[in-house]
């Protein structure tokens, strides 16, 4: 249980602790206490940001009542408090009042970054806390936690995801050499894939279709050939050892679709597709007919911070683009590369990309998962084909 928190000398007001539960009410009752009549009901506000030394938001009562004073709790005690009466153009832009209702507020003694997710801000005489504005969790906690302790061994998102995703993966990857668990052969590909968060290797297999008569009536090629092309490309000798290395598991390649147009945004493979476990996935990027394709990349964009302003995670699907709000809040750089015929990009879940082709070319992108991922949506798909790999890989066409 954290300590309670009071204020420090030279406060404005000192409040120190309060009777358990705080606000008293009929529901939780304490004996000699009195119930003040609240109108809180028609209050609306929210909470916009916790840090270890404050937070803000803003609160709006219709109905004209007062300025609204604005208390902090941590484990029922007050740690800080402040009235809502700082102009917000914004709120005032959507018909808040004249705007003057947001508010900082300072802590009386700065708390410790594991107690972020427990802080309540609540109007003064209130039982209802104002919402946090996060859609994804606590970004300001995860924030606080690894800067207080930035060698943290961690994936670099909290839905989880690969070893080469880690934050020591470099470490990591000495290690599984070390004992025999990649060879150092695959460790020179892999290094290459956890420093740059992509790799174009050979070992794509072109289309048996001739680049004039790729496209059929449904926009792309045959079945029986996308199991060709798929079925060589991940049993081909580079990948062969590579994915089950990065996975490690045997693969579920999923074909999405084939790319004919540089048409697309930039986005990751971890929000491409629904999953049981966003982070564990690579994209597959294989040039068809014979032509070569172009891949944009994010330079460095697997390191990029996980959440945008909103709070939204850029690494699981969500309404809108996280991920390119992440990229330009950080001033991202683009660079691009070829991916000659008869090779295969292999892309990590955090790297934000797009693909470039000429007129004529195209490429086939697949969503590569641990085959125990497989999704019930897919699973239900009577009209997939699945193609069994040497190893116990899978292919869904």
């Amino acid at each position: 249980m954290p300590p309670r928190s009071r204020p420090n000398k030279g406060s404005r007001r000192r409040i120190g602790p309060l009777p358990q539960p705080y606000p008293p009410t009929p529901a939780n009752p304490v004996p000699g206490a009195t119930y003040p009549e609240t109108t809180d009901v028609s209050l609306r506000g929210s909470l916009d940001l916790v840090t270890t030394t404050g937070v803000a938001g803003w609160v709006f009562s219709p109905e004209g009542r007062s300025k609204v004073t604005i208390q902090a709790l941590l484990d029922n005690a007050v740690i800080g408090e402040a009235i809502a009466d700082q102009h917000r153009p914004d709120l005032a832009a959507v018909g808040m009042g004249d705007g003057n209702c947001g508010y900082t507020l300072n802590f009386y003694n700065e708390i410790e970054p594991k107690y972020l997710p427990f802080v309540v801000v609540k109007p003064e005489g209130s039982d209802l806390d104002l919402p946090r504005s996060s859609v994804s969790g606590y970004a300001e906690f995860f924030h606080a936690m690894f800067r207080r302790y930035p060698a943290c061994a961690r994936t670099r998102s909290v839905f989880g995801g690969l070893w080469t995703d880690r934050i020591d993966a470099a470490a990591m990857l000495r290690d599984k050499v070390e004992l025999g668990v990649i060879s150092a052969e695959l460790a020179e590909p892999i290094a290459t894939f956890i420093e740059n968060g992509f790799i174009v290797a050979p070992g794509g297999a072109s289309s048996p279709e001739s680049k004039s008569s790729r496209r059929d009536t449904a926009g792309g090629i045959d079945t029986a050939d996308l199991g060709a092309v798929l079925r060589g490309t991940m049993q081909s000798d580079s990948l062969a050892g590579l994915l089950p290395a990065i996975l490690e598991a045997n693969p579920l390649g999923i074909c999405t679709g084939i790319v004919y147009e540089t048409n697309e945004s930039f986005r990751q493979p971890s929000a491409m597709e629904a999953s049981p476990s966003p982070g564990e996935c690579v994209a597959l990027i294989v040039p068809l007919g014979g032509e070569p394709v172009e891949i944009e990349v994010v330079r460095d964009s697997h390191r990029l911070p996980e959440f945008n302003a909103a709070g939204q995670s850029r690494w699981v699907q969500q309404p809108g683009n996280p991920a390119l709000d992440v990229a330009l809040q950080n001033h991202g750089l683009v660079d691009r590369h070829p991916i000659p015929a008869g090779s295969v990009a292999l892309v990590g879940p955090g790297v934000l990309h797009r693909l470039r082709l000429e007129s004529g070319a195209g490429a086939l992108r697949v969503h590569v998962t641990p085959k125990r991922l497989a999704p019930l949506e897919r699973v239900l798909d009577d009209s997939r084909k699945e193609l069994e790999l040497a190893g116990g890989g899978r292919i869904w066409v």
